[in-house]
């Protein structure tokens, strides 16, 4: 019995700001998947340099494009091996077996977890995002067999690096794909009821979920806002638990107010004020999804150029996630005032909900009451 090798899948062109489709220059159907001296479709990008600065840019971008291109060359590069290496042992296994007069077959499943184990601490970040390119390509070219294995091996990392997550991220992932709040709500309450070390408590949720939206609004660009939408979410339903928790177990939990303060930012204060003088419910949910969907410069335009308050440096647009964040302070700050007018903690109050409306949007896709 002889396995058929996969057929190499040539790479998608990385080519920014707008990728292209030609392959890289350097690729040879014998190397699989490498990057090295730019792309077949010549696309440098056709800004004019208008100066020092310019130039300078370019420069970095240059740099950073060929730090990305290394990355994905080692993550196909791994990906390339994996590939060889399962059809490699299955062919050696069939091989013995029909040698030994065996009719069984060999288990891919199993071959494929055994090199996949051998090489997970190689992986690189961008080892996942490089698979998902592989496989997009290799369904154009016919190669139904290998978009198959790809398939499979993905799933298999994705077990097995979950396997090595912390209780709470393994927690968190079980509840990010649930699109119904009360089934969310009703899986943090069961975390938090597990027993021995399985316990995860709505405040150690609320911790990752916060860990991940940070990471996430800390970069240049979001790369996934539906992802955002989910955490933020999820962050809001355990914040609403942890409070419901300390309320009936006072000293159970800290209080996370010193946390808040460490994330809320200048812009998004002025953001937050500037949707509160809006008194037309409609105009504030479209000032809301336009500030959430993309980097808006129109949101609190009169203070771009300041950074957060407190903690390490962002870019400074307001994003879900810092928006939230900066929301929930205030309105703790407001609940704790007897002098505020009932209208104004109403308002708040209700640029809240519809701030979750806009998240459960950008998290599933059409618009909930």
């Amino acid at each position: 019995m002889r396995a058929r090798q996969p057929k190499l899948v040539r790479p998608p062109c990385v080519c920014r700001p707008t990728p292209c489709s030609g392959p890289p220059r350097c690729f040879r159907r014998s190397e699989g998947f490498r990057l090295r001296d730019g792309c077949a479709c010549g696309a440098t990008g056709a800004r004019p340099l208008a100066g020092r600065e310019d130039a300078a840019g370019m420069r970095d971008e240059k740099v950073e494009e060929e730090l990305i291109a290394s990355r994905v060359q080692e993550a196909a590069r791994v990906l390339d091996d994996i590939i060889k290496d399962v059809w490699r042992e299955m062919y050696l296994t069939s091989a013995v077996r029909y040698a030994n007069d065996e009719e069984a077959l060999p288990q891919e499943d199993e071959i494929i977890a055994e090199v996949v184990r051998s090489r997970l601490g190689t992986m690189e970040p961008s080892f996942l995002g490089a698979m998902d390119a592989y496989a997009r390509n290799a369904k154009s070219v016919g190669g139904d067999d290998l978009e198959g294995l790809i398939d499979k091996i993905r799933q298999e990392v994705l077990r097995q690096l979950t396997q090595r997550f912390p209780k709470e991220v393994i927690a968190l992932e079980r509840v990010l794909d649930v699109e119904s709040k009360e089934e969310r709500v009703d899986l943090i309450r069961e975390a938090a009821q597990e027993g021995g070390d399985s316990v995860v408590n709505p405040q150690q949720m609320r911790a990752v979920a916060d860990q991940f939206i940070n990471d996430l609004e800390s970069q240049k660009d979001i790369v996934d806002r539906k992802l955002l939408a989910k955490l933020c979410l999820v962050r809001e339903e355990s914040r609403l638990l942890e409070m419901e928790m300390r309320f009936t177990n006072p000293g159970a939990l800290e209080d996370d107010v010193e946390a808040l303060r460490t994330n809320v930012y200048a812009r998004a204060t002025a953001f937050l004020q500037q949707v509160m003088r809006v008194a037309d419910s409609d105009r504030r949910l479209s000032l809301l999804e336009k500030a959430f969907y993309e980097d808006w410069e129109g949101a609190a335009p009169g203070k771009a150029g300041q950074v957060q308050v407190m903690g390490g440096e962002a870019p400074d647009f307001v994003r879900p996630g810092n928006f939230m964040t900066t929301l929930t302070l205030t309105q703790r700050e407001l609940d704790a005032k007897d002098e505020v007018p009932d209208a104004v903690k109403q308002r708040v109050e209700d640029i809240r909900r519809e701030a979750l409306m806009v998240l459960r949007e950008m998290a599933w896709g059409r618009k909930m009451s």
